[in-house]
């Protein structure tokens, strides 16, 4: 946020020290998201979204737009706690790596591992490849997003019935009808993830989804049984049979 010098100096350091040129770009605050949800036409009304959450979905779709008003062919855009890998520059400063047909790109680690389509696989150079993604790899620490790609997901979030946070619009319900693609081994990590033992920025923004999502668990009341635990096998097995007749692949995903 505004006041986090902490942050701006991580930032700066993580981009600075690879050569790579950078912009800021402030965090909505919730005083602003009525006013901004109009102007992008996206109706924040249906959700359970905290403050928070609805001025990060916010501040995502207005770079989107920003970068189709200005007729960028793409836009990479980054959390200010996250680290970069050593040879970022490359992949941060040129685009020639990038295949024609991938419109979203998702290059941090999230998860331990993640749900990809084996088939899919393209080449970059002999470190990293990418792959689409086939399940959820939630999290907005860094990615890259090009015009048409742009052009779908704001066109997809102003569909909505119901509004959620913005990772789990992009990086789960919209791969199940478009292809968004994983760089291996991913080019960035968040700090919450990379020194969990000795986290050097708090979220608040991740305390406030803990908080909403503990109360809508605290609203849904579940009975485990043998019945229960006799239908999980099953269903492990169903899926287990599923992924290799469709050729979905579990993967473990790395920073480096």
């Amino acid at each position: 946020m505004k006041n986090e010098q902490k942050r701006r100096s991580h930032i700066n350091n993580q981009f600075l020290s690879k050569n790579i040129k950078f912009n800021y770009f402030d965090a909505i605050e919730p005083n602003k998201v009525d006013e901004l949800s109009e102007q992008l036409s996206i109706p924040l009304i249906n959700t359970n979204l905290t403050g928070g959450e609805k001025g990060c979905l916010l501040s995502h779709a207005a770079l989107w737009k920003k970068m189709l008003d200005e007729n960028l062919d793409y836009i990479a855009i980054f959390e200010d706690d996250i680290f970069l890998a050593e040879d970022a520059n490359y992949f941060l400063s040129m685009s020639d790596w990038i295949p024609q047909n991938v419109d979203i790109l998702k290059i941090e680690a999230f998860a331990d591992d993640v749900m990809i389509k084996l088939h899919s696989k393209i080449k970059i150079n002999n470190k990293r490849k990418l792959y689409a993604l086939k399940e959820r790899h939630l999290g907005t620490g860094g990615y890259i997003i090009f015009k048409q790609g742009a052009k779908n997901i704001l066109d997809y979030i102003r569909s909505l019935q119901e509004i959620t946070p913005i990772d789990n619009i992009i990086f789960e319900k919209y791969i199940a009808n478009h292809d968004v693609y994983q760089m291996f081994p991913a080019l960035c990590i968040q700090d919450f993830i990379y020194n969990k033992e000795n986290i050097n920025f708090l979220s608040g923004l991740q305390h406030e989804r803990e908080i909403r999502q503990n109360k809508e668990i605290n609203n849904i009341s579940i009975k485990y049984g043998i019945l229960c635990k006799v239908r999980r096998e099953i269903l492990r097995l169903f899926f287990q049979l599923y992924n290799l007749h469709y050729k979905i692949w579990k993967r473990k995903i790395k920073f480096r």
